[in-house]
């Protein structure tokens, strides 16, 4: 912001005061201390549930690997999957059987961790009337409430709305320069997603005897220009032997 070339620790120090003086030192929220302490429910059951979920898709893949997955639950790890499961176990080989049974059992721990998270979540948080509000989004249940409403903070610090989506990581965006585009979200004066990919789709797609294929949809092919051989002197040079041979006396 100072626009120094120079960077050493006297002159950040002298332009930090100076931004600070004038007023124009932009500043961080920092989430107090309540805040950032509540984070650490949602994120610890975000990070158990993770952990379930690899240890689910490694007793699956057990399964398949032996050809013990035709079950007739939808759901394997439910009360009946589970007891249908621990009878299949006696079909593995002995090492595998043992194995998997270890990773039944930490799946089974991590669900009482899991709801033992949700029950504290459920007494910490009341229903206030930001969860209450996001409780009618399509999709967001208690805990994903929580989450969000927690991650966000205070609202306020968002000058506009662009901003917090942008926080959110939900607008994609769009960099243009010197004729090179890097898709992610749209903006005004400029190509927009599905017509960028109707564009390539075209490109890639459509024949060239296609009669679509004059449309803007295809863009013009650039046209090489045909090889130039070498300069009759350079010719002359490169078929000599010595440079006392290439000059002419006449």
């Amino acid at each position: 912001m100072m626009g120094e070339i120079n960077k050493t620790d006297r002159l950040d120090v002298r332009g930090l005061n100076q931004l600070q003086r004038n007023g124009t030192l932009p500043t961080v929220w920092i989430p107090p201390g309540e805040l950032r302490d509540q984070r650490d429910l949602p994120r610890t059951r975000m990070v158990l549930v993770r952990q379930r979920t690899q240890l689910k898709n490694r007793i699956h893949a057990t399964l398949a690997k032996y050809a013990l997955h035709d079950f007739e639950v939808s759901d394997l790890f439910g009360v009946r999957g589970r007891a249908l499961l621990r009878q299949r176990l006696d079909l593995l080989p002995p090492c595998t059987a043992y194995a998997t049974q270890q990773l039944l059992e930490q799946v089974e721990n991590l669900d009482r961790q899991v709801r033992g998270f949700q029950h504290q979540m459920q007494t910490v948080f009341k229903p206030t009337p930001t969860i209450q509000l996001l409780l009618t989004l399509p999709g967001v249940g208690l805990m994903l409430a929580v989450v969000i409403a927690l991650e966000v903070g205070s609202i306020a610090r968002f000058p506009t709305a662009e901003k917090l989506a942008a926080y959110a990581g939900t607008t994609p965006r769009v960099h243009a320069s010197g004729g090179k585009t890097r898709f992610g979200p749209s903006r005004p004066r400029r190509q927009s997603l599905p017509q960028v990919g109707l564009r390539r789709s075209c490109q890639c797609h459509l024949p060239q005897s296609s009669p679509r294929a004059a449309t803007p949809c295809q863009s013009p092919l650039r046209t090489r220009r045909p090889a130039q051989g070498p300069s009759e002197g350079h010719r002359r040079r490169r078929s000599t032997s010595g440079r006392s041979d290439v000059l002419d006396p006449h």
